[in-house]
């Protein structure tokens, strides 16, 4: 097995930005916080590098109307000719990646990962031709070479989100320093260049922080809000949808019930002897068993589980828009069953060996003179006859459902 606690080189490369140990000590990035986050910015980052190459598509047909439409020539035409197609061909290919990868909707982080990778080393090869050609004409011997530039991409553009980012940066400095030293010769341009990298560099650690650390904060926020809206809409207990989730859903669809005449089932549902079972075995075992029968209730597949509630303590509704009377008696009998046949041990003078509920059922097509708690009462009404009738049964039209 792989050890998390301390991944390899490759790990690190991959799935870690710079300076993790420091950021993660000081942030508490958990490994799944920086596993999403890194995604995110790799598809940012890829984002940004479509955008340069958009940039360098145009730029690059500039080129090659200078050269081959108006004659000019560039300092070395060899290595420049090279750098030209090469920087066309590497534009318009990771354009044309990323707009397929889009079309077909397999755009997510490996990919941007991938397509970042491949441009990167496009973009260094490019670069590193341009200076040597640029360094190595006697013509620009102490000057300062334009392709230097290219650096700036790397730098602050794209490289401050991920480590390989680092490694590109890196490498095209490393590679501009030896080609100077080749090439022209000249020291103070040398020390230059290694000054102008160093506050390159300087920008690219500042942004590498910042902007992990405004992700994750974004991701902890959005988990948060993302919580909250859960919470607003769900039972804690239980995580089925709550009695302001049942309001909200039929205050989003009670006029189109109306006006279409919809029929709309209520089966309502509650446990047998559950203050028993709570005076006999406490409360804490009394929520275990509420969300044992939900569970139980929602892995038989009877109905998609927005149509589920809790309505308040032991009771529970279901909401069947366009429904049958079949249909309410095949899940009425379901949901019984479904329940009794979890063999959660019941309160000593239960009944029955195993906790039961008693459900009633109500079909109509609801009305505009009437609310919720109407129909609410025809349920409850079927779901007494359940109770008084022996339990661990449903009622639907003053008959058992068998």
């Amino acid at each position: 097995m792989k050890n998390l606690e301390h991944p390899g080189f490759w790990s690190k490369l991959i799935e870690r930005p710079l300076f993790y140990t420091w950021i993660s000590s000081r942030q508490h990035v958990t490994p799944s916080e920086n596993k999403a986050v890194m995604d995110v910015l790799a598809v940012k980052q890829t984002n940004h590098m479509v955008f340069i190459a958009y940039f360098l598509l145009p730029l690059s047909l500039v080129y090659m109307l200078m050269y081959y439409g108006l004659g000019l020539h560039p300092d070395d035409e060899f290595f420049s000719v090279i750098a030209m197609f090469l920087l066309f061909g590497s534009s318009l290919l990771t354009i044309l990646i990323m707009l397929f990868s889009f079309l077909k909707k397999a755009f997510g982080p490996l990919t941007s990962r991938l397509v970042l990778d491949f441009y990167y080393l496009c973009l260094l090869v490019v670069m590193g031709l341009y200076f040597w050609a640029a360094a190595t004409n006697p013509n620009n011997r102490g000057s300062f070479c334009p392709s230097f530039l290219y650096l700036l991409i790397f730098g602050l553009v794209s490289s401050p989100f991920l480590l390989e980012g680092f490694l590109y940066f890196a490498g095209g400095l490393t590679i501009i320093v030896t080609i100077s030293l080749i090439g022209q010769d000249t020291t103070v341009l040398t020390l230059q260049y290694c000054l102008i990298g160093l506050i390159l560099f300087g920008g690219m650690v500042y942004l590498a922080t910042w902007n992990y650390i405004g992700e994750v904060k974004a991701f902890r926020l959005n988990k948060a809000n993302n919580e909250l809206g859960f919470l607003s809409t769900h039972d804690q207990l239980t995580c089925a949808n709550n009695r302001h989730s049942l309001h909200t859903y039929l205050a989003e669809t009670s006029e189109d019930f109306i006006a279409k005449k919809t029929p709309v089932a209520f089966i309502m549902f509650d446990v047998d002897s559950f203050k028993s079972y709570n005076d006999n075995l406490s409360h804490m075992e009394g929520d275990e068993a509420l969300k044992s029968i939900v569970n139980s209730v929602k892995e038989a597949h009877l109905f998609p589980d927005e149509s589920f509630f809790r309505f308040g303590g032991d009771e529970f509704l279901i909401v069947l828009p366009n429904c049958d009377s079949d249909k309410v008696r095949s899940v009425g009998r379901a949901v019984v069953q479904a329940v009794y046949a979890a063999k959660i041990p019941s309160a000593p003078d239960a009944p029955f060996p195993y906790l039961s509920i008693s459900a009633g059922a109500f079909l109509g097509v609801l009305e505009k003179d009437k609310n919720l708690d109407d129909y609410l009462a025809e349920a409850d009404k079927e779901l007494y006859l359940a109770k008084n009738n022996g339990h661990n049964r449903c009622y639907f039209l003053d008959e058992e459902i068998r």
